[in-house]
C-alpha cells in the first residue's frame, strides 16, 4: 500500500511539474508579445530603482531631512509635538488633501520634495529605471520613494533586489521573474489546498489548469506590479486557515507565529490584503466561539501582527487615512453606484476565467450558491471549511468593487485562484463516486480543453498589441535628437520612460508648465528636437509658447509618425 501511495505521489508531482511548465511556456509567449507599458509599470521602475521626485524628468532640490527641519521640527520638543498635532489636524479636516490648496503646508512640502523640471540626459533617465554599480541594494532610497507614494514597499524592495544583480541593464524578464515565481507558487499552494480538502489530486490538477491558463493568471504574469505577490500571500493565508479548520482551530505557537507573519507580509505588500484577512479573522473567531475554545492567543497574535506592521512601516496609517488613495477610497465607500460596479467586476471575473463570458460566470455563481445551500442543509462533510473559502473572497470583491479607484481586473487578481478552487472542489464533490482513473481522465480532458480554448480565445491585458508596429518617424538613432514631451499630466511620461531615455536629452512637462522652457534650454541647442504633444492638450497655447523659445524658433516643423498612442510627434529641424 505504501508503495502504491508513493507511486501516486510521484505521478502527481510529475503531472503538476509538466502542467506548471506548460503554464510557464504560455506566460513567456505572452510576455514576448508585450509591446508597451501601463503608467503604473513605469512607476514600478522609478519607485524601485530611481530617486523618485514625482515626475519623469525632475531633479530633487531637497530631501526628507529638509522636510523635517522645515516643516516638523521646532525649538523645543513640546513645540514640535504641538506642531505635528496641528499638521495632522489640518489634514484630518481637509478631506482629500491631494487637491491643491487644501492644506498649505502639504502643498509647499510636496513642491519642495518633488524637485524641479529639467532637461535630463538620456543616460541619467535610464539610471532612474535601472540600478548602477553605486545604487545597487540601496534599500533606503526605495523606502524614501514609497514615503512619497501610497503603497507599502515590499514589492519594490523585491524589484530593486533583482535589478541590483544586473546593474545598468533592463529586461522585462527581471520583472517577469518575480511574477512567475509568485504565480507558480500560487499554483502549488492551490494544488495542495484542493488535495488537502478533497483528497483528490485530479481535481487539484484541474484547479491549477483552470487558473494557470486563464486570462487572469496570464494578465497578472505580464503586469509589472505587486499583484502576483499579493495573490501568493492570499492563497498561502487561505491554505493555512483551512489547515487550522481541519484541526478544529487548535492553534500551536508555530501556527500563531505563521499567521502573524503572513499578516505582516500581506500588509507590507498591498493594503487591500487587509480586507481579505479581516473576514478570515472574523470567521475564525466565530468558529472558536462555536467550538467553545479560547480566542485570546489568536487575537493577540493578530493584534501584534498589526502592531509590527505599523512599526515596520508607520507611514501605512498615514497612507490609508490621509493619502490620496486612502481618502479617495473612503469617499467612494457608499451604496450609490454599487450595482454598476458589481456588474463590471462580474464581467472581469468572466474575462479572467470564463473566456470573457459573463453569463457563464453568473451561472457558476448561481450553481455555487445552490451547492452551498444543499451542502449546509445535508451537513455534508465535503462542505467543511467552505465558509472560509467563499465568504472572504465575496467580501473582498464587494468592498473592492466600491473602494477601488477604477474597475480593473488587477484589483481582484488575488481572488482568481480561489474561484478555480471552488470550481474544482464542486466537481470533486459531485464526481466522488467515480474511480480515480476515470476521474483523472475526465478532469484531464476538461483541463486540456480549457487550456486550448483559453489560449485561442483570450488575450491577456497589458500587452498593448496595437503598439507592435508603432514607429517614430526619425532614424532609429535617437541619441542624435533631444526630446520634449508635453502632456496633460506628467504621469503620462512614466510608461514611455524607457523609450525617452534613448534620446540625448529629454524633458517631460505638463502643458501648464510650458513657459519653463523660456528659462531652461537643452545643453546642445543645435540638435534637432522631437516634440511629443498630447492630443488632449490645448494646442494653440503650446504653439504660442514654443514660438518664444530660442531652440524652437526659426526651425522648420514637420509632422512625423508617432510611436506613442494619444500623442502627435513633430520634428524641429
Amino acid at each position: 500500500m505504501t508503495g502504491n501511495r508513493d507511486k501516486k505521489t510521484y505521478l502527481n508531482i510529475i503531472l503538476l511539474t509538466l502542467l506548471l511548465t506548460a503554464i510557464t511556456i504560455v506566460s513567456v509567449w505572452n510576455l514576448n508579445r508585450k509591446c508597451g507599458y501601463y503608467t503604473d509599470e513605469g512607476m514600478t521602475l522609478y519607485l524601485a530603482n530611481g530617486h523618485y521626485t514625482g515626475a519623469v524628468t525632475t531633479v530633487p532640490r531637497s530631501d526628507l531631512m529638509d522636510f523635517i527641519h522645515t516643516f516638523v521640527l521646532r525649538d523645543t520638543f513640546g513645540e514640535t509635538i504641538s506642531n505635528i498635532a496641528s499638521m495632522l489636524n489640518e489634514v484630518l479636516h481637509a478631506g482629500n488633501y491631494s487637491k491643491k490648496g487644501t492644506v498649505e503646508w502639504y502643498d509647499a512640502a510636496r513642491s519642495m520634495l518633488q524637485g524641479e523640471n529639467c532637461w535630463m540626459r538620456g543616460d541619467e533617465l535610464y539610471e532612474q529605471l535601472t540600478t548602477t554599480a553605486e545604487k545597487r541594494f540601496q534599500y533606503s532610497q526605495v523606502l524614501i520613494n514609497q514615503m512619497l507614494d501610497v503603497h507599502p514597499p515590499l514589492y519594490y524592495l523585491l524589484v530593486h533586489t533583482v535589478f541590483s544583480f544586473f546593474p545598468e541593464r533592463y529586461s522585462d524578464y527581471f520583472l517577469f521573474f518575480i511574477n512567475i515565481i509568485c504565480l507558480l507558487g500560487t499554483c502549488i499552494v492551490l494544488f495542495k489546498t484542493v488535495e488537502m480538502i478533497w483528497c483528490d489530486p485530479a481535481a487539484a490538477l484541474l484547479a491549477v489548469a483552470v487558473y494557470g491558463f486563464g486570462q487572469g493568471f496570464q494578465s497578472c504574469a505580464v503586469f509589472f506590479r505587486m499583484y502576483a505577490v499579493e495573490t501568493l500571500l492570499v492563497m498561502i493565508t487561505l491554505y493555512y486557515y483551512l489547515k487550522m479548520s481541519q484541526k478544529d482551530f487548535d492553534f500551536e505557537r508555530k501556527d500563531l507565529f505563521t499567521l502573524a507573519f503572513l499578516a505582516v507580509l500581506g500588509f507590507y505588500t498591498h493594503y487591500y490584503y487587509i480586507l481579505y484577512l479581516f473576514l478570515l479573522f472574523c470567521l475564525t473567531l466565530c468558529h472558536l466561539y462555536r467550538l467553545k475554545k479560547p480566542a485570546g492567543k489568536y487575537i493577540l497574535s493578530q493584534v501584534l501582527a498589526g502592531f509590527c506592521s505599523l512599526v515596520i512601516w508607520p507611514l501605512s496609517l498615514y497612507h490609508i487615512l490621509f493619502g490620496y488613495r486612502g481618502t479617495e477610497a473612503f469617499s467612494r465607500f457608499r451604496l450609490k453606484g454599487l450595482l454598476n460596479c458589481l456588474y463590471r467586476y462580474a464581467s472581469e471575473y468572466g474575462r479572467a476565467l470564463f473566456f470573457g463570458n459573463l453569463i457563464v460566470f453568473l451561472l457558476f455563481g448561481v450553481f455555487t450558491g445552490f451547492y452551498m445551500f444543499y451542502s449546509l442543509s445535508h451537513k455534508e462533510k465535503s462542505f467543511h471549511g467552505w465558509d472560509l473559502i467563499i465568504l472572504p473572497a465575496v467580501f473582498y470583491s464587494l468592498v473592492v468593487a466600491r473602494v477601488a479607484p477604477t474597475v480593473s481586473s488587477r484589483y481582484i487578481m488575488c481572488i482568481f485562484p480561489i474561484v478555480s478552487l471552488v470550481f474544482a472542489g464542486m466537481l470533486a464533490s459531485v464526481t466522488k463516486a467515480l474511480s480515480s482513473r476515470t476521474k483523472l481522465l475526465l478532469f484531464a480532458a476538461l483541463g486540456i480543453s480549457y487550456a486550448v480554448f483559453s489560449v485561442l480565445l483570450t488575450t491577456p491585458d497589458y500587452l498593448y498589441p496595437e503598439r507592435k508596429d508603432a514607429r517614430l518617424g526619425i532614424s532609429e538613432d535617437r541619441e542624435k535628437y533631444n526630446c520634449l514631451m508635453v502632456a496633460t499630466e506628467h504621469y503620462k511620461g512614466f510608461p514611455e520612460a524607457l523609450g525617452l531615455s534613448a534620446f540625448h536629452q529629454v524633458m517631460v512637462l505638463d502643458a501648464d508648465d510650458i513657459d519653463i522652457l523660456t528659462e531652461k534650454q537643452p545643453d546642445d541647442e543645435s540638435r534637432e528636437i522631437v516634440l511629443y504633444l498630447d492630443e488632449k492638450t490645448e494646442q494653440d497655447p503650446v504653439w504660442e509658447a514654443l514660438s518664444r523659445i530660442p531652440c524652437f524658433t526659426d526651425r522648420e516643423k514637420t509632422l512625423i509618425a508617432s510611436d506613442i498612442p494619444g500623442f502627435k510627434a513633430y520634428l524641429f529641424h
